[in-house]
């Protein structure tokens, strides 16, 4: 590299950004409404209702989870791959943007920098469920995108993505069913601090329609909404001969809101919107098998703001529980030093109601 950052300074870029991270997610006066609730309104089994909130929480985390691990990194910069090879950089086990391999590690003389454009493509399935009677459903959700970046120096990369998600689960709570399809358009950038320290951040806006229908189907509806995104993340890694060890800290953020619209019995359900804010923070362990890497990272995350959902008191009430951790097992494969492609498996438990699983795969070919 041409240049390079002091380990002090570095620390003290690490702080700082470390400090607005959390200020940006203990701030629900600015990203969010902490603590709120959720009364059910209009009955109990309508898409207005505790229920029918519940079921677009969750769907709407998991697909902006998914879609922090494509767009934030993971499928622009994998990890780094062996002192033969060259890649750009590397990512965290989150899949945030990675940072430059040394020039001692790459071979490449001061001033090399490798490819410089990257396009890619990624998807991903989830299953999802909710076994609370009150709140109960299940079903598949699905997220597909594609992207093209730029590194604009060694240390900055900007990049643009779209993407298109579906869903596909069973209302159970209100004897129902709910599809959504929509577009995605996303812009994303990195930023290299020192040699093993990075930032990023990725905005997203999505556009969906939603098709709902309840009472065996003999009701139905049909509404619109818009998602709003924003997350940011440090990202610190260490290469030890083989190993490749990696920590994160992130920040998610997210909005929905959800159009007015009048079910086929005349049914009113109201304009309403959706809020939530997430931390999310640990770490991942790689190892380098030639042109191979498996990994397993874990990582704890806590809903710093989200809405509290409160059902009738003939009903189960849901636990609204902030936490999960999520783990995951992978594998990269690098046959060149232009072309890196991925699959892993990821499971979140500890929430008391809810679980799901999810198999991301993503491809990338720079030039």
């Amino acid at each position: 590299m041409n240049s390079k950052i002091r380990p002090k300074n570095g620390m003290m870029l690490f702080a700082l950004a470390l400090v607005l991270t959390c200020l940006l997610a203990f701030a629900p006066d600015i990203w969010a409404t902490s603590g709120g609730s959720c009364a059910p309104t209009g009955g109990t089994d309508t898409r207005d209702s505790a229920g029918g909130r519940v079921t677009d929480q969750f769907a709407g985390r998991v697909m902006g989870q998914n879609m922090n691990k494509m767009v934030g990194g993971r499928f622009s910069l994998l990890s780094p791959i062996m002192v033969t090879q060259v890649p750009n950089s590397v990512v965290g086990s989150n899949g945030r943007m990675g940072v430059n391999l040394t020039d001692n590690m790459t071979g490449l003389s001061s001033g090399d920098e490798g490819n410089k454009f990257g396009l890619w493509m990624s998807g991903s399935w989830t299953d999802l469920e909710n076994d609370l009677s009150s709140t109960a459903f299940d079903g598949d959700l699905f997220l597909f995108m594609g992207g093209f970046d730029h590194m604009f120096t060694s240390r900055l990369l900007v990049g643009l993505a779209l993407g298109y998600e579906w869903s596909d689960l069973d209302t159970t709570f209100n004897n129902g069913t709910l599809d959504s399809g929509g577009f995605t358009v996303s812009p994303y950038a990195a930023y290299l601090f020192t040699d093993y320290l990075s930032a990023d951040v990725m905005v997203s806006y999505t556009i969906l329609n939603y098709d709902v229908a309840r009472a065996g189907g003999n009701i139905t509806g049909s509404y619109g909404a818009e998602r709003f995104m924003v997350s940011t993340g440090l990202n610190y890694f260490y290469l030890m001969d083989n190993w490749n060890f990696g920590a994160g800290l992130g920040y998610m953020y997210s909005n929905e809101d959800v159009d007015r619209f009048i079910e086929s019995n005349g049914t009113i359900n109201n304009k309403r919107d959706a809020d939530l804010g997430e931390v999310r923070f640990g770490g991942r362990v790689g190892y380098f098998f030639d042109k191979f890497e498996p990994y397993f990272s874990a990582y704890y995350v806590y809903d710093a703001s989200m809405e509290e959902i409160i059902v009738a008191q003939n009903q189960e009430q849901p636990a609204n529980d902030r936490d999960e951790v999520e783990t995951t097992l992978g594998l990269n494969y690098t046959p060149t030093d232009a072309i890196r492609c991925g699959l892993e498996v990821a499971h979140s438990f500890a929430r008391k109601d809810i679980k799901n699983t999810s198999v991301l795969f993503n491809l990338r070919w720079e030039f």
